[in-house]
């Protein structure tokens, strides 16, 4: 299982913490669990949880994380188009992870793509399930749009405050069990 400093969890779903790293890097302490809004500082990171639009049946946080001057952003899938003073308050991010899914509740890909024109990030990188019955996974189809053809997975990404890329980059990552 991967090791981690600090853990957030944006959807209060279930038993969500049992899938996650349990370990700090650098000893056997328990990773910092962020899992709601506030303002944490831990390891050298700062994260910052912000309240989501109310989500059916469930209490999700959007996060940004700093790490070494770059600024990580979480929108996991939501329901609602985030309002601009939403997005203001979560302020810059250089790299979005946004969750995407099909289906009624959801935000639709013609949404999260205006969402992400609105954030303006250097990278991004939708993500979601790819177990549809027929048909191309929303996640895949708003990767293709932004990126132009669909992006090669990677299994890392390397980001550094001087080396951000201008336009938006869209990535995808290898899914790691």
């Amino acid at each position: 299982m991967p090791k981690a400093d600090v853990v957030t969890l944006s959807e209060s779903v279930g038993d969500n913490w049992s899938k996650l790293p349990t370990r700090r890097t650098d000893s056997t302490r328990p990773a910092y669990r962020a899992d709601g809004p506030g303002e944490y500082e831990v390891a050298g990171v700062y994260v910052h949880g912000v309240p989501a639009p109310a989500q059916a049946e469930q209490r999700t946080t959007l996060f940004t994380i700093d790490v070494d001057g770059v600024s990580v952003g979480h929108l996991p899938e939501l329901a609602g188009v985030p309002v601009d003073a939403l997005l203001d308050e979560l302020g810059t991010i250089h790299v979005l992870l946004i969750g995407v899914r099909s289906g009624d509740g959801f935000l639709t890909p013609d949404q999260i793509i205006k969402t992400v024109s609105r954030i303006e990030p250097n990278i991004v990188i939708p993500y979601g399930e790819d177990d549809l019955a027929g048909g191309e996974a929303a996640w895949r189809l708003v990767a293709r749009e932004l990126h132009g053809a669909a992006p090669m997975a990677d299994s890392n990404l390397n980001a550094n405050r001087r080396q951000l890329p201008d336009p938006v980059d869209v990535r995808m990552l290898e899914r790691r069990n």
